[in-house]
């Protein structure tokens, strides 16, 4: 059991509500829970909400298929607020690795979230990539146990992966219940 205490952060699209809880420390929002709101105008609803924050993280997620026009958006977002996170899949639509990206964007000092990672082998070539700028890797444990693989396992070999990096922290996606807090807190997860 860790003995560390775990981030809360909120995910979803209803910012201006849940950046008041004294315990939401941080928000992740989604391209998919923002269509399902209606909102429209993705940089308008970021720049209304960066404020909102006070400092705390806040992530957006780039939408755009191809390598350079995930490059562009994570320039442009990145750009929004010094508290932005950019959040970019692990994997390109095509099922390449975007690592290469991630690196060459981490080493330039943009403030990295990567997303929708799933696999052992994902968490050890992010973690061969060395970033040495703050980022998130974010396993996304909800689908994982949906799958009836065990997310636990997955999570704690992130955890133990990205131990020694202090620039990285990990976060456990897709908290479908409350025994999902209590696991990633016993196996040293840094958010939820």
């Amino acid at each position: 059991m860790s003995n560390k205490k775990i981030k809360v952060f909120y995910d979803g699209s209803s910012v201006a509500e849940y950046s008041n809880y004294a315990n939401v420390v941080g928000v992740t929002t989604n391209i998919s829970f923002l269509k399902q709101a209606g909102i429209r105008d993705y940089k308008s609803f970021a720049l209304s909400t960066i404020p909102l924050m006070r400092g705390r993280p806040i992530s957006f997620q780039v939408f755009d298929p191809s390598p350079k026009g995930i490059e562009e958006q994570a320039r442009e977002i990145t750009s929004w607020g010094s508290n932005v996170y950019v959040k970019i899949p692990v994997v390109y639509p095509t099922g390449e690795s975007a690592v290469p990206l991630i690196k060459k964007l981490s080493d330039e000092a943009l403030t990295i979230n990567v997303t929708c990672v799933y696999t052992k082998k994902q968490i050890e070539e992010i973690a061969a990539a060395n970033l040495q700028h703050t980022s998130i890797v974010s396993v996304f444990c909800g689908r994982i146990n949906d799958t009836g693989t065990d997310a636990v396992e997955i999570m704690t070999h992130a955890n133990d992966t990205f131990s020694t990096n202090p620039h990285v922290e990990t976060l456990w996606a897709g908290c479908q219940r409350t025994r999902d807090i209590l696991d990633a807190q016993n196996c040293g997860t840094d958010i939820i």
